[in-house]
């Protein structure tokens, strides 16, 4: 009887993790690049339409040091599949760390670091 109470609360666990992750694998940014003065950005969206909040913040490389030169959020509204957004960020040309984020409110729901050359 125990085995089998602890059976059930294994499979319960590993439901509640499924549940919790499937969000978290339905979001994906993909190719990033800069031209025209701002960052092209293609995020995938496996699930429904939704709102999120896309955080940029932008390092500029150099001599082995990254500083910070600017942070910008930006809401998106997702569609289903692929989905292209352009943000004006004006650089000056070197290479750069893009760390971007997708959050609903508080809650991150998808990072990724990017390297940049302007």
């Amino acid at each position: 009887m125990a085995k089998l109470q602890w059976g059930v609360l294994v499979f319960l666990a590993l439901v509640t993790g499924i549940v919790f992750c499937a969000g978290c694998l339905s979001l994906g940014i993909g190719d990033v690049s800069y031209s025209d003065g701002g960052i092209n950005v293609q995020i995938y969206n496996e699930g429904n339409s939704t709102l999120r909040i896309l955080k940029v913040t932008v390092y500029r490389v150099e001599n082995f040091e990254q500083n910070e030169v600017l942070q910008r959020s930006e809401f998106v509204s997702l569609k289903p599949g692929e989905n292209s957004f352009f943000i004006p960020m004006p650089l000056e040309k070197g290479n750069y760390k893009l760390y971007l984020s997708l959050s609903t409110g508080e809650e991150r729901r998808f990072v990724v670091i990017r390297d940049v050359e302007v």
